[in-house]
């Protein structure tokens, strides 16, 4: 599915570990990583289980703890009110 999304081209080379190359400019390894959590958050309908386990699969896998991921998905829920697009300033 996200190689497929309309924003692709911004997700994929975070995936692949590659952030520099998104089309979004990133601060931080970490920031990149949270901005993944959250597009996984939207695909995997914001359950933590399954994020941590897509986002262990991606090149991102060593960012973050557990802990921190699950804290960022429940950002993105509540950010998001569960129901819409995580937007970034």
């Amino acid at each position: 599915m996200l190689q497929t999304a309309a924003n692709s081209a911004r997700i994929m080379p975070i995936v692949k570990g590659d952030w520099e190359s998104s089309t979004r400019s990133y601060e931080t390894r970490e920031d990149t990583a949270r901005a993944l959590i959250f597009d996984l958050s939207f695909y995997a309908d914001y359950r933590f289980s399954q994020v941590r386990r897509l986002f262990q699969q991606t090149e991102m896998r060593n960012v973050l703890t557990k802990t921190e991921i699950d804290d960022t998905v429940e950002e993105a829920y509540v950010q998001q009110n569960g129901r819409s697009y995580p937007t970034f300033a």
